[in-house]
């Protein structure tokens, strides 16, 4: 019996990213390592649409319309330095010997954010799927990881980070949805 095609969606919990370093016509997107989004709370996909409506003889005659980019924000609850430099370009760093170790992410005014992509899992589904897999295949930061700091008065920092997902030139996916019959770690 072939695998289902619907189930529910719960428990995101695990997402990774990975920096997009090429993405040649005709050829095959390639890609850095992954880097784990740690805490991750949310992933959230709006699809923009492009629509065009065709009146004529005091009436619609048709509508036509394409998903043309996935606009996404990205919530986590743990600050990693590695995942601010793919959002918002920069670099991140480590220095020293123990005791005096340090990790520091430096953005430049002339630093840019680049492509990557995302894959989130989710856990709870339908008997008999293991896992759902979302995937964005070329995503770039619109809109930097917003958070603030508190005192002990206040609430952990939670980061939230606004996307849009575009069309890989490569192969014209945007994102692929996933249902496995056996969960599968994020590769």
């Amino acid at each position: 019996m072939p695998l289902t095609k619907v189930t529910k969606l719960l428990e995101l919990t695990d997402a990774k990213i990975a920096p997009l370093l090429t993405d040649p016509a005709g050829g095959s997107a390639t890609y850095g390592a992954l880097v784990d989004v740690p805490g991750i709370l949310k992933i959230g996909l709006k699809p923009e649409v492009v629509k065009k409506v065709l009146n004529g003889d005091n009436q619609i005659l048709d509508v036509w319309s394409k998903v043309t980019s996935i606009k996404l924000t990205v919530e986590h609850s743990k600050l990693s330095l590695d995942v601010l430099a793919i959002f918002m370009g920069g670099t991140a760093a480590t220095a020293g010997t123990t005791p005096n170790q340090t990790a520091t992410y430096d953005l430049l005014a002339t630093d840019r954010p680049g492509y990557f992509k995302i894959e989130g899992k989710a856990d709870y589904v339908e008997d008999g799927v293991g896992d759902a897999h979302v995937l964005l295949h070329k995503v770039k930061c619109d809109d930097p990881s917003d958070w603030e700091f508190a005192d002990a008065s206040g609430d952990f920092a939670k980061m939230k980070t606004g996307a849009t997902a575009i069309p890989l030139v490569s192969n014209s996916k945007i994102i692929q949805v996933k249902l496995n019959e056996t969960a599968a770690a994020i590769s």
